[in-house]
């Protein structure tokens, strides 16, 4: 027959290295494109590609291209195809859709679709072929093209691995982060340890999760094909298909695994600070059948140990501030992997990271980069010679202080600390009038130190904490000059306020608010330990400066929060994008009749009771509720005498059924709350949309008074930053 062609698929800047595999693996006429690589080949070398690539995702096999101006034209092109030779009554199905047009909005419908022309087209009577999205015999992938002119088409292809490769089987246990088989392979083949197992070296990964990256190491030193532990394949519906060659590849390629005491397998040996991680990568381990092959322990990075080797690769994915989020020690992490390579003599290293000043506090010359995408994180995998000729040199001071000095800092630095002391020295006799005890101290008032600096005061302690949170610096600052700024204003802040370090609490941060801030987790995990009570005019709430972007307890709302108390007694209060409720508890404490809280965010509802039971709260008048605001608003059909208003800026979260923009929705968002106010109620609306601008005459034509109100709702320690947030106050004319 003749050679079939094919469409392999993978990661972005991984096309190279899957040619290479492909011509490796004998196929024909490979061409690199953009996240793909067409190739030609019998079935016999299908097979070998579908069990032996460790870099594609998937193999797949176009059946046709039908134009697809519209959804029903493509429908009748597929009509006119012959799918009986796929497709049959007894034979289930499943179809992806890649892309989106003015047509095909969102790939739910494409595949709708495709699906309702393949069962039309193959139907005898009443009986079709079944559509299963779990464990279908075979599952189509239907891609969006359009050319140069704008003409849309649709390929349809047979999926031959029936599913993404990357899920090799052997992985049923993940980290929060987990490494994608196919990016580990990547990244090992880029790192040379093909080479480096064959000559004997060893490896180590100090940040290994549940072991990603160890086992594919050691399915490529024994050359055992990954494609071994999947159950299911879509090849066995292609009319070309030999079963009884398939199953001999098949069991050639398993025997490998089981002749792996024959090979001399290198040591690989991999740590990770969580032991239920550890935990995690021991089953996937065992699961692979690899376990006499690999170690792993439980230990954090700087006292995990490399297996003894003349030469070996030091590889990891280590925390970068993305998906496991800004971490202020990462600095310190890496420079403490660079220390530990530079005595790894003879050995190779390579680092992946999505953060260049990352890569340079490891203190090592990188003599190579390559590009990787880490899901949707572009990175970097950074390699290095490990030799006595590379030598660790610190990028930044690692400061171990307990407490910095005005002696210690640098001549920026003491700017800066002389800029904390005369606010301090400004704002005493207010913080000491007001009772004041968490408050902002410094908000960027020198530019070169964009940073906003917030005390709060434990109360069982008395100890004073600080949130540090720098502005997102531009593109265009140099990332190195930006890192030592940082660190200055971590030492000019503890020695202005005489503090040790680890009560300054560092995070970066945009200026806005809102659902990319307010609920985004800032580190691995929230526990007690990181939360503290504080007080605020006689209210205590819970707050945590650790664990995610803002803290619990929003300062600049300070007076709104006590406008709300003065107006709530005897008032039905609702109180929307309630967060962790803090306006609800001044309500609830200045004798509102009841209230109702309402936030997307279990997790903050969850807060709240804590500000609840904290404060004496009675849940059974004072409820809250976890729902989607714009939905519950636009249902809703109670009545409140009391209402406060305080969205984010702009959300797109995968919780809520739209997206919203406060400057956009605003009409809907305040129209809807307004429709639940008492003839003589009042809404309270607060933004933190810097350029927001309300739409006054909407709401006075429909019989409301919109008082700007802003003046009144900022606090001696906000009033250096105007903009911070905008205030109305709406009432019936």
């Amino acid at each position: 027959m003749p050679a079939l062609k094919l469409v392999a698929t993978c990661a972005r800047a991984l096309e190279p290295l899957l040619a290479e595999e492909l011509q490796a693996l004998f196929a024909q006429d490979v061409v690199a494109g953009d996240r793909i690589v067409t190739f030609s080949a019998s079935p016999e070398i299908v097979y070998r590609v579908l069990l032996g690539t460790r870099i594609a995702n998937r193999v797949l096999l176009p059946v046709c291209t039908v134009p697809a101006s519209d959804a029903d034209e493509m429908h009748r092109g597929l009509l006119e195809q012959d799918w009986s030779q796929y497709l049959n009554p007894d034979i289930s199905f499943c179809v992806d859709f890649i892309g989106e047009s003015e047509t095909f909005r969102n790939s739910m419908f494409g595949a709708m679709r495709v699906k309702d022309a393949l069962v039309d087209s193959t139907r005898v009577g009443n009986n079709r072929a079944t559509v299963a999205k779990d464990h279908p015999d075979i599952r189509f992938n239907a891609v969006l093209l359009s050319d140069k002119k704008q003409v849309d088409r649709v390929q349809v292809a047979i999926d031959l691995g029936n599913g993404s490769l990357h899920k090799r089987g052997y992985r049923q246990q993940a980290g929060e982060a987990p490494l994608k088989e196919t990016i580990a392979a990547g990244l090992l083949m880029r790192a040379g340890w093909p080479a480096i197992a064959a000559a004997g070296g060893a490896l180590f990964d100090p940040f290994c999760g549940s072991g990603t990256i160890l086992i594919e190491a050691a399915l490529m030193a024994a050359r055992i094909p990954p494609g071994i532990y999947r159950e299911r394949w879509g090849v066995s519906q292609c009319p070309w298909h030999d079963e009884a060659l398939w199953q001999s590849l098949l069991q050639e390629a398993k025997n490998r695994l089981l002749n792996i005491g024959a090979v001399a397998m290198p040591r690989i040996v991999g740590s990770d600070v969580l032991t239920t991680v550890v935990k995690k990568a021991h089953e996937n381990i065992e699961r692979a059948g690899l376990s006499e092959y690999i170690t792993v322990e439980a230990e954090h990075a700087n006292d995990s140990v490399a297996p003894r080797a003349k030469t070996g690769l030091l590889i990891c994915n280590p925390p970068y501030g993305e998906r496991m989020d800004d971490d202020p020690d990462l600095m310190g992490l890496y420079a403490n992997l660079g220390e530990k390579m530079s005595a790894m003599h003879g050995w190779q290293g390579a680092v992946l990271t999505s953060d260049k000043l990352l890569a340079q506090a490891i203190g090592l010359r990188s003599h190579r980069s390559y590009r990787f995408d880490n899901g949707k994180i572009p990175c970097r995998l950074y390699l290095f010679e490990l030799n006595d000729r590379n030598h660790f040199k610190p990028v930044l001071a690692v400061r171990q202080d307990e407490l910095c000095t005005e002696e210690s800092l640098s001549e920026n630095a003491r700017m800066l600390f002389n800029r904390l002391q005369k606010n301090l020295q400004k704002l005493r006799p207010w913080l000491k009038k007001s009772g004041v005890s968490c408050f902002r101290l410094y908000d960027a008032d020198m530019p070169e130190y964009a940073f906003a600096v917030d005390v709060y005061k434990h109360t069982d302690s008395g100890e004073l904490h600080v949130h540090l949170q720098e502005y997102a610096p531009p593109k265009t600052v140099d990332e190195l000059g930006a890192a030592r700024r940082r660190e200055e204003t971590q030492l000019a802040v503890s020695a202005a306020l005489g503090l040790p370090l680890h009560r300054v609490h560092f995070k970066r941060r945009e200026r806005q608010r809102g659902e990319k801030s307010q609920y985004k987790k800032h580190a691995e995990q929230q526990t007690q330990d990181n939360r503290f009570t504080v007080q605020e005019a006689g209210h205590t709430f819970w707050v945590d400066l650790h664990t995610y972007l803002d803290t619990g307890l929003f300062l600049d709302t300070r007076p709104v929060r006590q406008l709300l108390a003065s107006k709530a007694r005897g008032k039905r209060f609702l109180n929307l994008f309630a967060y962790t409720a803090s306006a609800t508890v001044y309500a609830a404490k200045s004798g509102a009749k009841s209230s109702l809280s309402i936030d997307m965010s279990a997790t903050y509802m969850d807060w709240a009771k804590y500000n609840f039971s904290a404060n004496g709260i009675d849940i059974r008048k004072h409820q809250l509720l976890v729902h989607d605001c714009l939905q519950w608003l636009e249902e809703a059909n109670e009545e409140f005498d009391l209402i406060y208003l305080d969205p984010p800026t702009f959300s797109n979260s995968k919780r809520m059924q739209t997206t919203l923009d406060v400057q956009r929705d605003q009409v809907n968002l305040i129209g809807y709350a307004l429709d639940l106010l008492s003839e003589n109620g009042e809404l309270v609306f607060v933004t933190n949309h810097q350029r927001f601008k309300l739409e006054e005459a909407v709401f006075i034509e429909h019989g409301w008074t919109p008082e700007n109100i802003t003046a009144q709702t900022i606090d001696q320690d906000f009033q250096r930053s105007h903009k911070i947030h905008q205030c109305w106050l709406f009432s019936r004319k």
